[in-house]
């Protein structure tokens, strides 16, 4: 096992900015993309209720497996 101290462990841990495309030291990014993210929760929660937005699992798999049916 290799342990990295100092400027090697700080190079080596560190997740570069960009990477997946969330990380970024511009707040005024920061705050949009936390805004997305909660509006897409709350665009969850709000359907979450609703049984027309949902399917049984029966059914996704019947669907996948006749969409990709290499999946079998």
């Amino acid at each position: 096992m290799i342990a990295y101290i100092g400027d090697e462990a700080e190079k080596i841990d560190r997740i570069p900015l960009g990477l997946f495309g969330f990380y970024t030291n511009d707040p005024e990014v920061f705050e949009q993309r936390v805004a997305e993210i909660e509006a897409d929760m709350d665009e969850v929660e709000a359907g979450i209720e609703d049984p027309e937005k949902w399917i049984s699992s029966e059914q996704m798999w019947a669907e996948l497996y006749q969409k990709h049916p290499w999946l079998r």
